[in-house]
């Protein structure tokens, strides 16, 4: 089932891909204040979901934040999506529980009505079983694609008993791979030719080069 603009927009929250970087070396310094300004605005455990580009040693991999309903008693569920394995699924996990505590006990201070389960609870962490690229260039493509289908699938709120929606047979390797032309005849629709050359997509699936700005 497709969801419209605005469904996504509720229950979605997709960080920068430069977040999570940034978030680590917050971290190591003990300090949120500077990060938080990227999700000014916004409760984050307000969404049913939050979405977490990586990048790191060449490679994407996604992580999905699975935020409980309000009357739930459980915590949130991490999920780790890589398409060759690649990036340190524990040390991730790591990172980002500190992250749900400490933005946790910040908003403990005046919290939202909305927001009523304890996310300091056991959280769940689980690396899930996801379709493999086949290349050593897709990671980007197949990190988009896994964005793309859990938007479309992903039910109002995540539940431990909802993992069985992860497979290698998700869809076919060859699925996502084909993003790479749809991503590549949308700019060409939206783009002036001359500002941009279409048929040059970096290795990552995620970058193109301008004919004018090189960087």
């Amino acid at each position: 089932m497709e969801r419209n603009i605005k469904d996504c927009s509720d229950k979605f929250y997709i960080f920068n891909p430069y977040f999570f970087e940034t978030l680590e070396e917050a971290l190591l310094e003990g300090d949120l204040s500077k990060v938080r300004t990227w999700w000014k605005g916004v409760n984050i455990f307000d969404r049913a979901y939050l979405i977490l580009p990586i990048h790191g040693a060449s490679h994407w991999s996604l992580v999905i934040i699975c935020i409980p309903a309000k009357e739930s008693t459980s915590g949130p569920i991490i999920l780790h999506l890589d398409s060759l394995g690649l990036h340190p699924s524990t040390k991730i996990f790591i990172i980002v529980e500190r992250f749900l505590d400490k933005e946790w006990f910040h908003l403990e201070k005046n919290p939202s009505p909305n927001t009523k389960f304890d996310v300091v609870a056991s959280m769940i962490k689980e690396i899930a079983k996801v379709p493999q690229q086949n290349n050593g260039y897709d990671s980007g493509i197949f990190m988009l694609y896994y964005i793309e289908r859990f938007i479309s699938e992903a039910p109002e709120r995540f539940t431990e008993d909802k993992l069985c929606m992860f497979s290698e047979s998700w869809f076919k390797p060859e699925d996502a791979s084909q993003l790479r032309h749809t991503i590549r005849q949308r700019m060409a629709e939206l783009l002036p030719a001359d500002t941009i050359n279409v048929d040059t997509v970096a290795s990552d699936g995620l970058a193109v080069q301008s004919k004018k700005h090189k960087r």
